[in-house]
């Protein structure tokens, strides 16, 4: 199915507010997954601010690394004043991420980037099918996202790709949003490859994707559903966050963009991922 959504589709703004800097206290900092963690944060100042597809700056516990690590936003809530994040332990700076303990202060800058956009509420522009497909570390920022457009009144469908069955999570926590299909490379749970092997079969049922993951799955899904309005997230290394170095600069068809401040949200078609 294809749907010229551009007139229905509302731009995510939260990158042009003024991020904040502030600690907040550690609630909780457990893990989900095998090397997954959810850090869950006291912060009531931050809901209002944040939409699905920004990120923050974490500042570590070890102050002798002076790079901040960039982590999704997995959701907020504003009632319970919380904000949390999902990340996975792969290196030194992560590893010092996941000893924080309950009660201590994380200073963090945020929230930044440019997210997701959201198609207007089904009671004003009709219900739409929305796609999201995550692999690995792709799937926290869709959380939020599939839970604001199931409130706007849309359907979902969530394509999670894992490599084995001890990479998956967060199967449960989309499922109440709409129907989660998984594969796994090894064919350990759900279906045996990788995301492309269910594409085009949910893409034909779908007005608009919504893509978040490592460099390849982006370039697959932009390859695959070239019809259907799309939305990808992309990830880079960071130096300063906030658009000052241009250390995460792609190329667009509009010249360098920087993926910590004019992203890491980009319209597919947009960024010319052979030249990544």
């Amino acid at each position: 199915m294809t749907v010229n959504m551009g007139a229905n589709i509302t731009p995510n703004m939260a990158g042009s507010l003024a991020p904040k800097v502030k600690s907040y206290r550690i609630i909780s900092n457990q893990s989900i997954a095998e090397n997954v963690f959810m850090l869950r944060l006291h912060a009531p100042d931050l809901g209002e601010t944040c939409s699905p597809g920004t990120f923050v700056e974490v500042q570590l516990k070890d102050r002798s690394k002076i790079l901040r690590r960039p982590i999704s936003i997995h959701d907020w809530a504003v009632d319970a004043k919380e904000l949390r994040l999902i990340y996975k332990v792969v290196g030194h700076g992560t590893k010092d991420m996941s000893e924080y303990q309950q009660g201590e202060m994380l200073n963090i800058i945020g929230p930044l980037g440019q997210g997701f956009p959201l198609p207007e509420p089904a009671e004003t522009s009709g219900e739409k099918t929305c796609l999201l497909v995550g692999g690995g570390l792709g799937m926290p920022p869709l959380y939020e996202l599939a839970k604001q457009l199931f409130s706007r009144g849309h359907q979902v469908i969530a394509l999670l790709g894992f490599r084995s069955r001890n990479d998956v999570f967060g199967v449960e926590m989309l499922e109440k949003f709409g129907k989660v299909v998984v594969t796994t490379e090894d064919g350990s749970c759900g279906t045996a490859g990788r995301v492309d092997v269910k594409l085009k079969e949910l893409g034909a049922l779908a007005d608009v994707y919504y893509a978040c993951g490592p460099l390849p799955l982006l370039a697959c899904v932009n390859a695959e559903l070239p019809e259907l309005v799309g939305y990808l997230s992309f990830e880079a290394g960071m130096a300063c966050g906030m658009g000052a170095c241009y250390g995460c600069a792609i190329a667009t068809r509009h010249g360098l963009r920087r993926v910590c401040k004019d992203g890491p949200v980009f319209q597919a078609g947009e960024v010319i991922i052979g030249g990544i």
